[in-house]
């Protein structure tokens, strides 16, 4: 009777273990219209020990801690995504423009002034 319970025991500290073993995924995030990388991505992944971004190339990686894990991809300008990181260690992610959020973008030159005056160089001396 013990060998059983002591077999259980090793069986269920196993299974522990394996559940609980470190896994890594690598990706890329692209923009939808362009399928052009983007960089500083920054990504949420639940059961992960920490966040990750994006790097120049648009890619990340990231460490699991286990099993599935919900992913949120957030870009400003772009709407965030979520998924499902399952037992897959490649995943890429594309991104979608947010109208929305860019309409509150305002672009101005109110306060860009060119100088012609300050630009040239006089020289010269008073008679």
């Amino acid at each position: 009777m013990k060998e059983l319970i002591l077999g259980l025991f090793v069986i269920l500290m196993l299974a522990r273990n394996a559940s609980a073993q470190k896994r890594t995924v690598i990706g890329t995030v692209k923009a939808q219209e362009e399928r052009l990388p983007l960089a500083d991505v920054t990504i949420k992944i639940f059961r992960a020990l920490k966040d990750s971004v994006t790097n120049s190339d648009g890619e990340f990686f990231a460490e699991l801690t286990s099993g599935n894990a919900s992913t949120t991809f957030s870009y400003s300008g772009y709407l965030s995504q979520t998924e499902i990181v399952d037992f897959n260690t490649i995943f890429n992610a594309v991104l979608a423009i947010d109208v929305q959020d860019l309409s509150g973008v305002i672009v101005n030159a109110i306060d860009v002034q060119r100088n012609r005056m300050n630009s040239v160089c006089c020289s010269g001396s008073k008679s």
